[in-house]
């Protein structure tokens, strides 16, 4: 495959992934990989007399539209779709902060603001510095709430060319604003960047911390230097940590072996290997919806395992199978990725990392499958204040 194939996804701030590599031999001793989705935890049957006035146990959030660009929300188990807010564009990171009752959001120009739920009041938190937004590559700002002080925390990276690493005296250091700052890793580990983390006060940001990382190589860390060292992330969630969550990443979390027994010798009917070229994916994953049904969906391998179509509704020990996602063209695997989550026996299938084309599986519904029409950062919300206050 061509070396650009990491360009061809929204990078994963916490690991810029390396490009994927497969071989015909490797397809053969990797049919029945395990396959991990985020997000997928072991699914209960949503609760019954569930009505339309019940808050919903999970509801899909997703962008509509680009400009202008539709907050949406969707519940799966009544069908009802519901508007929580417009913006002439779609943000560039978005946090729902359940403790504040608030949303907030970056514009592409590098305004915030914040929109209190309930009344719908739209305020501004002041523009992050330009270079917030400058990137070229899509790694959006990162935004969290202290759980303690309930402070607004943001940080973005800065990309460095290779240049700004500096060797003296054995040790590395990363040449920032005219500034060296040691780091731990080694020159041409990486890309070097520095990460900026800015508190929210009042109308305005304050910078308060600069951190030296490295990102476009398979165990750099990028952003997720602040985990250990910034505090990094609070208890709100983002689109973005959403997105990336429901991606494939660890391979004992989800496996062929919560298939049934009687149904894998349908992955061979479904997932001919013969039928692979070189470079294909490497494995089949699935996840239950519950004890009778799940998703079944190819795999691919780089750093971690990655889902691709094509995908399944299997039923019945998979001697009925009903296709929700296609295989991707013969050589395009890695340009589509797959995510697929599930919660309350519903199922999203999105493309990987951007949340673009949402398709939400509904066993015992009609229609079986929702496309979420212009759909995009589609991604499962559990807050039932929100719903409540969207219209």
């Amino acid at each position: 495959m061509s070396g650009n194939a990491a360009a061809r996804r929204p990078p994963d701030p916490a690991r810029r992934e390396a490009e994927p590599r497969c071989t015909r031999a490797a397809v053969a001793a990797a049919i029945g990989a395990a396959c991990a989705v985020l997000g997928a935890a072991s699914p209960a049957a949503p609760p019954a007399g569930t009505g339309p006035t019940s808050p919903p146990a999970a509801v899909v959030f997703y962008f509509e539209g680009k400009a202008p660009c539709r907050w949406r929300l969707y519940d799966p188990v009544s069908g009802e779709k519901r508007s929580l807010h417009e913006t002439p564009v779609c943000p560039r990171a978005l946090l729902f902060d359940a403790g504040a009752r608030q949303s907030v959001w970056v514009d592409p120009t590098g305004d915030t603001w914040a929109l209190t739920w309930g009344t719908r009041a739209v305020t501004p938190l002041g523009k992050l510095p330009a270079e917030a937004t400058a990137s070229d590559w899509p790694l959006e700002p990162v935004l969290w709430t202290d759980p303690g002080t309930r402070t607004l925390h943001a940080a973005y990276m800065v990309m460095l060319p290779d240049e700004a690493d500096v060797v003296r005296g054995g040790k590395t250091y990363v040449r920032f604003r005219g500034k060296d700052f040691p780091t731990p890793w080694e020159a041409g580990d990486g890309s070097p960047g520095m990460v900026v983390l800015l508190t929210q006060a009042g109308s305005a940001w304050k910078e308060v911390e600069l951190e030296p990382t490295r990102c476009e190589a398979g165990d750099t860390p990028c952003l997720s230097v602040l985990h250990d060292r910034l505090g990094y992330p609070g208890t709100a969630p983002t689109v973005g940590a959403l997105l990336r969550e429901a991606t494939c990443a660890d391979p004992p979390a989800c496996s062929l072996e919560r298939l049934p027994v009687a149904a894998r010798k349908r992955v061979a009917v479904l997932f001919p290997p013969e039928d692979y070229p070189e470079d294909a994916p490497l494995g089949v994953g699935y996840v239950p919806l519950d004890s009778r049904a799940g998703i079944l969906f190819g795999t691919f391998f780089g750093d971690t395992l990655h889902g691709t179509g094509p995908a399944y509704l299997c039923r019945k020990e998979c001697k009925e199978h009903v296709p929700v996602w296609p295989a991707p063209p013969v050589g395009e695997e890695f340009k589509d990725e797959l995510s697929v989550s599930v919660r309350a026996g519903f199922a999203l299938l999105t493309v990987g990392f951007t949340g673009a084309r949402p398709v939400v599986v509904r066993p015992g519904k009609k229609p079986l499958l929702e496309r979420l029409k212009d759909g995009h950062s589609a991604v499962w919300l559990s807050l039932a204040d929100l719903w409540a206050t969207a219209r």
